[in-house]
């Protein structure tokens, strides 16, 4: 996903869409250990729902617009068993 300049000027801008909060919490961990601060606003709202729901692309990973490109540089980089 590519934030729109608008998106650019908030808080914080969703990166990706992720099918589970599972997949969303190792993206989160991955980005944290490379010292970018992540955030799944989507994350109670799925813990309490999620599994009653298809819920696959809905969940969101959001960072801080400064962080933006040097966290799709971290996500699409060799993974952690390369």
């Amino acid at each position: 996903m590519t934030p729109t300049p608008q998106e650019m000027a908030m808080d914080v801008v969703t990166l990706t869409r992720c099918r589970t909060l599972g997949e969303a919490d190792l993206l989160v961990a991955q980005l944290e250990a490379a010292g970018i601060p992540a955030f799944i606003p989507d994350q109670f709202l799925m813990q309490n729902i999620g599994f009653n729901l298809n819920t696959y692309g809905y969940v969101r990973l959001q960072v801080s617009p400064k962080d933006y490109e040097a966290a799709k540089e971290v996500l699409s980089g060799p993974g952690p068993n390369a």
